[in-house]
């Protein structure tokens, strides 16, 4: 019988240690991929908004993710007291902040005529608590119609 004995060194001790948690960090990544939920983007959503009952024109709906909803915002133009975000907006199904704001009086000059049908005068302002101190939230939902309305007003 050969009797035999091999030494490791230590650094070898410390290539297979680090090679292990290697391999074992690999494993769990790979189970835990297939634990998780897939995330619903492309998230449709339309609606109108009016001010003082009347529709509202000139204007942009901003939707900014809350909490623990992630992507990207997103903004849709308001013509004639509607807006549409189609599902190429790469938005998550979450809660969203709203804002609500006037399109800037340059931009708009330069808007086919059609549309300019209706606008507020150029001086008009959205009130704070619709824009900037906005308490607007929202939960877009995946697979289903998120149809939103708000009455905002002016300053």
């Amino acid at each position: 019988m050969n009797d035999r004995t091999f030494k490791v060194r230590r650094s070898d001790q410390g290539n297979f240690l680090r090679t292990s948690f290697a391999l074992c960090s690999l494993s769990l990544c790979i189970a835990l991929a297939g634990c998780t939920k897939e995330l619903s983007v492309g998230i449709q959503a339309g609606g109108t908004v009016t001010v003082d009952g009347k529709p509202l024109s000139g204007a942009v709906m901003t939707f900014e993710p809350m909490g623990s909803t992630t992507g990207p915002s997103a903004s849709a133009p308001i013509f004639g007291g509607s807006f549409r975000l189609t599902d190429d907006n790469g938005l998550h199904g979450g809660k969203y902040r709203i804002r609500i704001s006037m399109i800037p009086a340059g931009i708009l000059r330069s808007i086919p005529k059609e549309q300019q049908v209706g606008l507020p005068p150029s001086d008009s302002v959205i009130a704070p608590e619709y824009d900037g101190k906005s308490k607007l939230e929202w939960t877009l939902l995946p697979d289903q119609d998120n149809t939103l309305e708000f009455d905002v007003s002016f300053l």
